[in-house]
């Protein structure tokens, strides 16, 4: 089993990843509502699916379902296994 950290932009729709960190150019105000939204290290996400031009991202975290866009999604870092 290999595993690889992406950014969450990245994942296929029905796919699972554990949040493992930010990237270092997100604006402190942007990271702060990712986290407030439950997005932190170590939390399961699910890519549930994209919007019909790809933006916004439809999300699960906890049996909770939101929306991202995906420049904010992109500066999160997941880890899976493929």
């Amino acid at each position: 089993m290999i595993t690889e950290s992406i950014p969450l932009t990245q994942l296929r729709p029905g796919q699972s990843a554990t949040v493992v960190g930010f990237s270092s150019d997100i604006a402190p105000p942007c990271r702060k509502l990712l986290q407030h939204l439950g997005i932190t290290r170590q939390i399961t996400i699910t890519l549930i699916r994209r919007a019909p031009l790809g933006d916004p991202l439809q999300l699960q975290i906890l049996g909770s379902q939101f929306s991202l866009r995906a420049s904010e999604a992109c500066h999160i870092y997941v880890e899976y296994s493929n």
